[in-house]
């Protein structure tokens, strides 16, 4: 049975032009950071090390019953540090996930990755059936980018709730309603930058998929 007190991190930066991977790489950092205060073990797999022999053996090795993928993906994959390279794929390894709580920050992979994964037995497979897209500041400090916060809030939120001992119907719950407060909050902000996040958030809340 997964270890309920271990997390497994993948996260990849492209390259430094990529702010999409740029950014929620560090945003992951946030979530290894409190779950280690919580008292987790974090493995955490990053750039180079994302290989499908490295996944396959973390997983073997550490039995972690949480999984959080960072980084670009299609409706059939998660990719690698260059983004085209298949490291998880529908009917090849998604078997590893049999019995575990995934969250797929990745384009995509709830449409055929992550339900192909719940008929391998993954508990639960929480991911986006769309492009991801976030407006951003391009700051060589994503976690100091003011736009792209409140993208960042509502995907940790997920995350957050699971290394708390939430479960995965909490973990969307409090998704959906720290979005819905967020995008009132948008909507009273008479700034100029306030419609554009607010349509983001609305985009992004319609996406995130998890049959639960």
């Amino acid at each position: 049975m997964p270890n309920k007190n271990i997390i497994l991190i993948i996260r990849t930066i492209k390259d430094e032009e990529d702010y999409a991977t740029k950014y929620i790489f560090h945003w992951a950092g946030l979530v290894k950071y409190d779950a280690e205060l919580l008292g987790l073990k974090v493995i955490d797999l990053q750039n180079e090390n994302v290989t499908e022999e490295n996944i396959t053996k973390m997983i073997e090795e550490f039995d972690p019953y949480i999984i959080f993928l960072n980084g670009h993906g299609t409706d059939y994959s998660f990719k690698g540090k260059d983004g085209e390279t298949d490291i998880i794929v529908r009917c090849k390894n998604d078997h590893l996930f049999k019995g575990r709580v995934v969250y797929a920050l990745s384009c995509s992979t709830a449409n055929i990755l992550g339900k192909s994964s719940r008929n391998k037995g993954c508990e639960c497979y929480i991911g986006y059936t769309n492009e991801i897209i976030f407006p951003t500041q391009k700051l060589d400090d994503p976690l100091s980018d003011s736009v792209s916060r409140p993208f960042m809030m509502i995907s940790n939120e997920i995350v957050m709730t699971l290394i708390r001992g939430g479960s995965p119907e909490e973990a969307i719950q409090n998704f959906h309603r720290l979005s819905d407060g967020l995008i009132d909050y948008w909507k009273r902000k008479d700034l100029p930058v306030a419609p554009i996040i607010r349509r983001y958030l609305e985009s992004v809340k319609k996406m995130i998929y998890s049959p639960i």
